[in-house]
């Protein structure tokens, strides 16, 4: 699945997504965190949000609002695997993406996992990983 981080294509209510499959899903939240918006990813992110990287740093939310990346690349989704209990859904998959994180350019096949939780206006993501190790630019 290609991804255009075009804004016309997010669907998301006043604040949190509202996505017809879980495959929507994930794109409305990567096109989100790779616009490079604080306030538009501010709206999406519950207030108990924590993200790992693979670098071994993590940050709440109101710290990952000032490390956002820097995408310079289309990303690609593939392998996406999903489960849902009740309000929570939880969905592992890959991204192939060109982006900056920590100043640090990685562009490779990325294994992600983002748990994301329901409420009354849609859906909004508590936790994201990032499972690809930081390139050292060699």
């Amino acid at each position: 699945m290609c991804l255009a981080a075009a804004a016309a294509s997010f669907s998301a209510s006043a604040a949190g997504f509202v996505a017809s499959s879980h495959a929507e899903l994930v794109h409305d939240w990567l096109t989100v965190l790779y616009s490079g918006d604080a306030a538009r990813l501010d709206a999406v992110l519950a207030d108990h949000f924590q993200v790992a990287l693979g670098s071994g740093h993590g940050f709440v939310k109101s710290e990952a609002l000032d490390v956002m990346p820097v995408v310079t690349g289309e990303p690609v989704i593939s392998g996406l695997v999903a489960t849902e209990s009740g309000d929570l859904l939880v969905v592992r998959y890959h991204v192939e993406v060109s982006q900056k994180i920590e100043g640090l350019e990685q562009t490779r096949l990325a294994p992600r996992l983002t748990v994301f939780e329901k409420h009354a206006d849609g859906w909004y993501v508590t936790a994201h990983a990032s499972f690809a190790a930081p390139s050292d630019g060699k």
